[in-house]
This record gives C-alpha cells, sequence and structure tokens, in this order.
C-alpha cells in the first residue's frame, strides 16, 4: 500500500522495527515546520504527535475539514525513512 499512495499506516510504526524511521521522521517534520523540540521518548506519544501532524497538514495543505481528518488511519512520509512493512526488509 505505501507504494502506491505513498501513505504509512499508523498501525505499522508500533512495530520494533520501525522505531528509528518514526523519529527519523518526526525529526524531519519538525525541521519543515522550523520547530526546534524534543522528540517524545515513548511509541506511544510519537504515533500520537503523527497523528496530529498528519492531521495538520491535511486541513492545510488537503484542504480537508478538521472533523474528516480524526478518521484517516494513515501518513505521508516526508523523510527518506523505510518503514518496513514486513521483518524482510
Amino acid at each position: 500500500m505505501p507504494a502506491v499512495t505513498g501513505l504509512m499506516p499508523y498501525s505499522k510504526v508500533t512495530q520494533k522495527r520501525n522505531k528509528e524511521d518514526i523519529r527519523v521522521e518526526i525529526k524531519h517534520q519538525m525541521w519543515q515546520l522550523n520547530f526546534q523540540g524534543p522528540v517524545p521518548k515513548s511509541v506511544k506519544d510519537q504515533k500520537a504527535l503523527l497523528m496530529k501532524r498528519e492531521t495538520i497538514r491535511l486541513t492545510e495543505e488537503g484542504g480537508m475539514v478538521a472533523g474528516d481528518t480524526e478518521g484517516h488511519t494513515s501518513f505521508l512520509i516526508q523523510s527518506e525513512a523505510k518503514f518496513c512493512l514486513s521483518d524482510d526488509c
């Protein structure tokens, strides 16, 4: 799915193999926003930060209404992180 749509399901970022990728993605998005701050330590908080950032991106860039973004289950990868979907990569 990500190869076709460019979107990564939030459920996959909780996998152990993607812990470093999620940190890279958050740092990249913070850099784009010119925001200097700490990356949350827990994966749960990192995932929540990605969800919040994707909601902002969809409303500002995608033109979606804030209520419509609540059911969105994936985010656009904006960094060079690989986000493997299986243990084979």
